[in-house]
């Protein structure tokens, strides 16, 4: 895969991932999960814990060891 298929792959994924996190399911997951998210505050050392933020780093981490494999094989 090519850089720049790469790149539009990336900005398609984060466009999906913008509407998931947008829509009406995603908010009702939010306050759901608010209970838990409140709850490990003491154990995460200051990192935000919201449903969001984890969506965040999770596709953060996808992507980033997703161009390491692709710098790698270069």
């Amino acid at each position: 895969m090519s850089f720049t298929s790469d790149r539009h792959l990336f900005q398609a994924f984060e466009k999906h991932v913008a509407a998931f996190q947008s829509s009406r399911e995603f908010k009702e997951m939010e306050i759901a999960a608010e209970p838990f998210f409140k709850g490990i505050k003491d154990f995460v050392f200051g990192r935000p814990t919201t449903l969001e933020n984890i969506v965040r780093k999770l596709t953060d981490t996808f992507w980033s060891l997703k161009f390491d494999h692709v710098l790698l094989s270069l």
